[in-house]
């Protein structure tokens, strides 16, 4: 194709003599990657019958005045899961750095995984979690293969996009393909687009679980970012996270977020007894400690408001977070009627009530980790 040769011949010589990127398409090679490829991709939709409003075919380089980015794209995302290639799952045309080929792909939203798990390699090891997970259920076609691609990437969003890869197919620069091949490898991933869609929704982070380390990581960064890096958590009671399709313990997804929150008010120091010292944490250079929710997550079905909010979370040394699991059922039921006495009024102002002995109760069962 055309196009392709285009975008192989021209885009790093553009790149590197206009510096920025322009407005509108100046090359060959932007207008490729601008108009030529999403066209066919639009074209590709129509013929199959689907409505082209129900899509998004666009490509992209980087953002006007910026620097150009290192992998090219031309991405296919329908709007019922993603608005755009930085959430969701979509089709994506991911061109190498350096040019030798490039890569058809059904991927993942890799802006999604970083707002989730702050660190960039998190990140990516969630990203193909979920690449996994999506892969899984699916028919892999002929030609396509499974789980992570390799881009040559140098950036940290081209290493996502080489992580969240669910199944792709290569194509190298002298054996660029056919307008008719390219075309029949698209469709065939708009079949498995339209599959995940009715199989899982558009809620990607919602379809795996909600694992401890990632978490508790995740909080412990965001804890020692200044407080006008964050978004600002809204007062009030808040509606539930969403619920897990993956777990069959009645789990709802945790915001680190709001863990983050939580332990920088205890200023990372263990609630339950202050005097408690672990080790300095490597990434933060706090006193290392952990996020429980004092109403367990399992128990949000029980509640119309969120119990995931900081008034919720207990900032715990790794022992005492141990013990409040695993201790003996008297001594567990005793730490948890105390935490509940001092946070009894935020508690209230989010919208949540639970009693004494409520919380006796539940911490004389068995708790998940949370």
């Amino acid at each position: 194709m055309i196009a392709f040769k285009d975008v192989y011949a021209g885009y790093v010589q553009t790149a590197a003599t206009l510096k920025s990127v322009p407005g509108t398409p100046t090359t060959p090679a932007l207008a490729a990657l601008k108009r030529s490829l999403p066209a066919h991709f639009d074209h590709q939709i129509g013929i199959t019958g689907r409505d082209a409003e129900a899509f998004r075919c666009y490509g992209g380089y980087g953002e006007p005045n910026r620097t150009f980015a290192k992998v090219p794209w031309v991405g296919a995302c329908k709007r019922s899961v993603s608005q755009k290639v930085q959430e969701g799952y979509f089709i994506v045309l991911l061109f190498r750095e350096d040019m030798a080929g490039c890569w058809l792909s059904l991927n993942q939203g890799y802006t999604q995984y970083k707002a989730a798990f702050v660190n960039d390699g998190m990140a990516r090891r969630q990203a193909q979690v979920g690449a996994r997970i999506l892969a899984h259920l699916i028919d892999i076609p002929p030609g396509f293969s499974e789980g992570p691609i390799d881009l040559v990437a140098t950036t940290n969003l081209g290493r996502g996009y080489e992580a969240g890869a669910i199944v792709s197919r290569y194509y190298s620069a002298p054996n660029e393909p056919t307008e008719a091949a390219l075309g029949s490898d698209f469709r065939r991933l708009l079949e498995i687009l339209d599959y995940l869609e009715r199989k899982v929704g558009d809620n990607l982070l919602a379809l795996f679980p909600d694992t401890e380390g990632p978490f508790q990581a995740a909080a412990t960064e965001l804890g020692n970012k200044p407080k006008t890096e964050l978004p600002r958590i809204p007062g009030g009671p808040l509606p539930p996270q969403s619920h897990l399709r993956t777990t069959t313990k009645g789990g709802y997804r945790r915001d680190p977020r709001m863990a983050a929150e939580a332990l920088r008010s205890a200023q990372f120091r263990c609630e339950w007894d202050g005097s408690h010292t672990t080790f300095t944490a490597r990434k933060t250079g706090q006193n290392f400690v952990e996020a429980h929710h004092l109403i367990p997550m399992g128990e949000q079905v029980n509640h119309i408001h969120s119990l995931d909010v900081p008034e919720n979370i207990i900032a715990l040394c790794p022992n005492c977070h141990r013990l409040i699991h695993h201790g003996r059922a008297a001594q567990r039921s005793s730490i948890a009627a105390n935490l509940l006495q001092r946070r009894t009024v935020g508690l209230q102002a989010r919208g949540i009530d639970v009693s004494e002995a409520a919380i006796r109760a539940l911490y004389r069962t068995d708790l998940e980790d949370d």
